[in-house]
């Protein structure tokens, strides 16, 4: 095949991610389970929290939110492999002097974050479905919505960490957003407990678009603070701009 056919390019790109993803999610796993475990222990902190000391309407909101916390996790928690390779074993320099892009290198991050947060999302998943918020009807829906605020916040995650110079200035950045991204936007709540202008601003952080869509089609809400073909517009719009920023705006040579 000609190596300058665009289809040709495209495929030595997926085929190079998916390779680097199985190499540093499947393996790494194998070799250290401890990491699997790791993204459950914040989702799963929360939603026992609630179980024993708030009210049994909150139960549902706290299913969203680990489901979406386990997304989130998988999308920022990539800085640290990013930096980790940059900075530590400079892994991003042999990438860059490959074929290989920034975003195939950053899809290539995202799946190896997938396989460990793979059983996260089976575990929420059936729960979900055990309390009737999870069924045929909505799986796709909510599936779509995990997935643009997976893209907006791997974008977002990656761009950050290539400005990351060094591993130990990472640690508290992933603190800082992992509140303001699941704890303090209403994805373990409901939208309805803000004000109107908060709940418009909060349609604008990708893992709350993403709860009040779950949220809704869960029968959780019955209304979003704004029409949902625009909640979806904006969410949409977001996983284009971080992508964007991923591929054209990162440090991804060294100057």
């Amino acid at each position: 095949m000609d190596s300058r056919n665009p289809l040709y390019l495209l495929y030595r790109q997926v085929r190079g991610a998916f390779a680097f993803g199985w190499l540093n999610g499947v393996i790494a796993a194998k070799r250290n389970p401890l990491w699997v475990i790791s993204y459950l222990v914040a989702p799963l902190s929360f939603f026992i929290l609630v179980r024993i000391f708030a009210r049994e309407e909150m139960l549902g909101f706290a299913l969203v939110g680990g489901m979406l916390m386990t997304v989130a996790a998988n999308g920022v928690g990539i800085m640290g492999d990013a930096v980790f390779y940059k900075s530590t074993i400079k892994l991003q320099d042999m990438m860059v002097a490959s074929p290989m892009t920034p975003l195939a290198y950053l899809f290539g991050l995202v799946l190896s974050g997938l396989f460990f947060a793979l059983p996260g999302l089976v575990l929420f998943g059936v729960l979900m479905a055990g309390y009737g918020l999870l069924n045929a009807n909505n799986i796709l829906v909510l599936a779509l919505a995990s997935l643009t605020s997976l893209v907006s916040l791997s974008g977002l995650g990656f761009t950050l960490a290539t400005f990351v110079r060094e591993e130990r200035f990472l640690w508290p950045l992933l603190s800082i957003l992992t509140f303001l991204l699941t704890v303090l936007p209403p994805v373990y709540y409901p939208s309805t407990l803000l004000s109107e202008p908060l709940q418009v601003a909060a349609v604008l952080v990708p893992t709350s678009n993403a709860a009040m869509i779950f949220h809704k089609h869960a029968g959780l809400l019955e209304a979003l603070p704004i029409s949902e073909p625009l909640v979806w517009t904006i969410g949409l719009l977001e996983a284009a701009v971080f992508q964007a920023l991923a591929m054209y705006r990162s440090r991804w040579r060294e100057v």
